[in-house]
């Protein structure tokens, strides 16, 4: 009897110097649980979609008024502030393949990069792609909402071909559509 109540009592006091310990280094033992990837850790990113995709415009006049809504959904697990530009790029690579087709020569390789060797007043310019910046904004959206965002824009010039380009700057993830110029030679 006596040896029962002896271990009883260094049980309990064990039970307890645990527990103790537990709360005294929750954070130390959660962060190692976390690193080994035994807790559970939301995943947090950023959607990026054309509103209505089905119904994108798919030509384009010059100095006429066209429209269309993206959406940003925040599910980065807080509050986050969203930078986005939407921008045209004209495809020069119709044109080059027009010319070298004109001239009897072909060309296999088009290079196509994304840094900017050039910048003129709304106009940035890669090797083979003219960007024109139409429209940038930002907006601070609440974990889990989303914000629909509508652009209106009317361009002075129109190409063959044009890439409708949204993009989230700090993210750098885009969305795109293609649009034929009309009344384009």
């Amino acid at each position: 009897m006596k040896l029962r109540k002896i271990l009883i009592i260094e049980y309990t006091f064990i039970a307890l110097m645990t527990v103790f310990c537990l709360f005294l280094y929750k954070n130390a033992i959660y962060n190692q649980l976390k690193e080994w990837k035994l807790v559970y850790i939301p995943e947090s990113f950023t959607e990026l979609y054309f509103t209505d995709h089905l119904n994108l415009p798919t030509t384009i006049s010059a100095n006429t008024e066209q429209s269309f809504k993206f959406t940003i959904h925040n599910l980065e697990n807080e509050d986050k502030g969203y930078s986005w530009e939407v921008y045209r790029v004209e495809d020069t690579q119709l044109d080059i393949a027009e010319s070298s087709e004109a001239s009897g020569t072909k060309t296999n390789e088009i290079k196509n990069t994304e840094e900017a060797s050039e910048s003129t007043a709304g106009t940035t310019t890669t090797d083979l792609q003219k960007i024109t910046v139409i429209k940038s904004g930002y907006d601070l959206i609440k974990n889990g909402n989303s914000k629909d965002i509508e652009i209106k824009f009317k361009l002075d010039k129109v190409f063959k071909r044009q890439k409708i380009e949204v993009k989230l700057v700090d993210l750098n993830q885009t969305i795109h559509y293609w649009v034929v110029g009309l009344g384009v030679k």
